[in-house]
């Protein structure tokens, strides 16, 4: 299954943030 540029850029910023709410300590 292939991911298109626009669905792997959404993962990306889903992923930073996801990163930095964690460091904040969520």
């Amino acid at each position: 299954m292939r991911k298109t540029n626009s669905e792997k850029a959404r993962g990306l910023s889903y992923n930073l943030t996801h990163h930095k709410l964690n460091s904040w300590g969520r």
